[in-house]
């Protein structure tokens, strides 16, 4: 039983520098967010979802 817990603390300790650094090099750096997420603007059906979103928000 010890050991299973000690590999999950061991995963879970493995993907928070992983996913921090993620972070700091996608969502920090203006240029990689936006060649990122630019596509997501032509495509069809994340267009509409944001324009049924704002008709039910507004």
């Amino acid at each position: 039983m010890r050991a299973a817990a000690a590999a999950i603390v061991s995963c879970l300790l493995f993907l928070l520098p992983v996913f921090a650094v993620w972070l700091n090099r996608v969502i920090t750096d203006t240029d990689t967010y936006a060649s990122t997420v630019a596509p997501l603007a032509s495509d069809p059906a994340i267009r509409n979802a944001a324009a049924t979103l704002t008709r039910i928000y507004r």
